[in-house]
């Protein structure tokens, strides 16, 4: 009978480590979330100094929100005589239709929006973007930014 009590008493002890385990393990899987499309980390009713360039963020005009850039699907590198060179990236966001492209370049904490005026093609007083191997963009007719 002691012996019975014993076993018993393991078994107990067991399924109940064996249950603590698993109910451990499922938590730690239920913070896990299935990654679909980049989505654009944003940032509503953003401060004059919450939302800085420097701290890796901007004000979008097309979202009227402060973004988080990494977060942007789209990264320009610096470019010098049509060559990649060290630098601070620049990024992009366009709107749904792709008819407004906004353009963040490095120490400017706000975009500069861009109109659609050709296929392929986004401007405004200062640049031209191209979507050409990626995107090329120009300013005063020279590349100064390209990437994917």
């Amino acid at each position: 009978m002691r012996i019975e009590n014993h076993l018993l008493l393991n078994m107990k002890k067991a399924v109940l480590f064996v249950l603590a385990s698993l109910i451990l393990v499922c938590c730690k899987n239920s913070d896990k979330r299935e990654t679909g499309p980049a989505k654009v980390e944003t940032y509503k009713k953003p401060k004059a100094d919450t939302c800085l360039f420097a701290d890796g963020k901007s004000f979008s005009n097309i979202r009227q929100a402060c973004i988080g850039l990494d977060s942007l699907p789209f990264k320009l590198n610096p470019l010098r005589d049509g060559m990649m060179t060290e630098g601070d990236p620049a990024y992009l966001l366009f709107d749904g239709s792709k008819t407004k492209a906004e353009l963040f370049l490095p120490e400017q904490d706000q975009g500069i929006l861009l109109e659609k005026t050709a296929p392929g093609n986004w401007a405004d007083d200062d640049y031209l973007l191209i979507a050409w191997k990626g995107y090329v963009l120009k300013r005063n007719d020279v590349p100064i930014y390209g990437g994917q």
